[in-house]
């Protein structure tokens, strides 16, 4: 999170925000990802680790 900071001259002039506009769409950008991250908990709660460890590889093949 703390990576975006180098950018923000390059966002406003880019952009053509303020810095108080950029910080408020990085503010916006971290709740929804943190919201995001309950479904996805309850999700994987239920799937199980079997089928979380598989969901990521794109052929699903076990090691």
């Amino acid at each position: 999170m703390y990576a975006i900071v180098p950018a923000y001259p390059t966002l406003t002039t880019e952009l053509g925000l303020s810095y108080s506009q950029v910080g408020l769409m990085v503010s916006l950008w971290f709740l929804g990802y943190s919201i995001a991250h309950v479904p996805a908990g309850f999700r994987s709660s239920c799937l199980g680790f079997e089928t979380r460890r598989g969901l990521g590889r794109p052929d699903n093949r076990r090691l």
